[in-house]
C-alpha cells in the first residue's frame, strides 16, 4: 500500500470509528434520569461498546494498514507518542520511589504493546506490566493481524479483575483505586 493510500486509509477509519463511537454513545445515553444504580444497564451498555470496539478493530485488520509496518518504527512512534498530561510524571513517581513497592499495569484495548512498552521505556520507565493487543509479525514486519488480548472495555475489566486475582496478599492490603 502507497503511502497516500495508507493515509487516506486511515483517516476514513479515523472518520467513521469517530462517527460510529458517536452513535453507540448516543444510543447507550438516553435522556433518562437514574435514581440509582443500575447494574444491569451499565453491563447492557459495556456489551454494546465492545461490540463497536470489536467490529472496529475487525475493520482495521481488513483495511490491511497495519500489514508491513516495520517494529522499530512502531518503537520509534511510542518514543514520541504523547500522553495524557501528568501521565508520565505519575509514573516515574511511583516507579521510581524507592520507598514504594509497586507493581504497575497499564490495560489498554486501544494501543499495541511494543506502542505502549516504547513510550514508557523513553520516560524512563523500562519494566512495565502492560496488557493490550499484540501485533503478529514475521521478520520484524506486522503481518496486519492483531493478536487480542484486550479488545474491549469487558476483557479490561477481565484483566483488572485476573491481576487483582493474582496479586499476593501484601500487595493487596496496598492497593488504592483512584
Amino acid at each position: 500500500m502507497s503511502s497516500a493510500d495508507l493515509r487516506n486509509t486511515c483517516e476514513v477509519l479515523e472518520r467513521e470509528y469517530t462517527e460510529e463511537y458517536e452513535r453507540c454513545m448516543e444510543n447507550m445515553l438516553t435522556n433518562q434520569k437514574v435514581k440509582e444504580f443500575d447494574y444491569e444497564g451499565l453491563k447492557i451498555a459495556l456489551e454494546q461498546l465492545s461490540e463497536f470496539e470489536r467490529r472496529a478493530n475487525k475493520k482495521v485488520i481488513e483495511s490491511n494498514v497495519l500489514k508491513g509496518l516495520n517494529l522499530e518504527d512502531i518503537k520509534r512512534a511510542g518514543e514520541r507518542l504523547i500522553l495524557h498530561d501528568g501521565c508520565m510524571n505519575f509514573f516515574q513517581s511511583i516507579t521510581n520511589n524507592q520507598h514504594l513497592n509497586v507493581n504497575a499495569h497499564v490495560l489498554s484495548y486501544c494501543w499495541c504493546v511494543d506502542l505502549i512498552r516504547s513510550s514508557f521505556s523513553s520516560g524512563g520507565i523500562p519494566t512495565m506490566n502492560v496488557h493490550a493487543n499484540e501485533f503478529l509479525y514475521e521478520n520484524a514486519l506486522s503481518t496486519g493481524e492483531i493478536i487480542k488480548k484486550i479488545e474491549t472495555p469487558i476483557d479490561k475489566l477481565q484483566a483488572f479483575t485476573n491481576i487483582l486475582k493474582n496479586s499476593n496478599e501484601s500487595d493487596k492490603t496496598n492497593l488504592t483505586i483512584r
